[in-house]
């Protein structure tokens, strides 16, 4: 990867330490709400949205809520080389049951 693209996803870049507080204060609000939170960050997203509280990060794990069961991922093809999602997919299968419970 380029060395002046790695360099803006550094922590101490002030882009970075920005979209950071911008994370911080969007957690703080959605926490505000007393209720279970869970997200998954979308393909541009440059933070990594760590769990907070209530706020639960899904991607690459599973949830089950009532009869359904997700399974979070973040990336596309477009933001990943074929190999890459290929793999991706095949671990996150290991989190996908075959029950139907509609």
């Amino acid at each position: 990867m380029n060395e002046k693209i790695e360099h803006l996803h550094e922590e101490t870049n002030p882009w970075m330490k920005a979209l950071y507080l911008k994370e911080k204060k969007i957690k703080e609000i959605l926490d505000s709400t007393g209720k279970d939170i869970f997200l998954i960050p979308g393909n541009h997203d440059q933070t990594e949205w760590k769990d907070y509280k209530r706020i639960r990060n899904l991607h690459n794990r599973r949830i089950e809520l009532n009869n359904y069961n997700s399974v979070g991922y973040k990336w596309t093809k477009l933001h990943r080389n074929e190999e890459d999602h290929h793999k991706d997919i095949e671990e996150l299968m290991n989190l996908v049951d075959k029950k139907k419970r509609y």
